[in-house]
């Protein structure tokens, strides 16, 4: 599929923003559901870009390292699984 530059520059700001509160040392609850949202905004427009199954295994196992940051592990399990399998394909 060709290049789309307004996905990419959405990709950037998800990332971005997603970094930003990896970054921080405690997050309040309104931070929590940005850094998720942001890491699931990642993972969706990577797939609406049709990106290699190598990046949607990295953007996965970034969910995992999200809600491993906000002390979810049951969803942070499920990511690492689906990790796992893009690797796999």
């Amino acid at each position: 599929m060709l290049p789309n530059p307004e996905i990419d520059k959405l990709i950037q700001i998800a990332e971005d923003t997603a970094l930003l509160y990896m970054q921080k040392d405690s997050l309040s609850v309104d931070e929590e559901v940005q850094l998720l949202a942001s890491a699931y905004a990642i993972l969706f427009l990577k797939a609406v870009d049709h990106s290699s199954t190598i990046d949607l295994s990295k953007a996965h196992g970034f969910l995992n390292q999200c809600f491993q940051k906000v002390g979810d592990t049951q969803f942070s399990r499920k990511h690492r699984v689906m990790e796992e399998a893009y690797r796999k394909i």
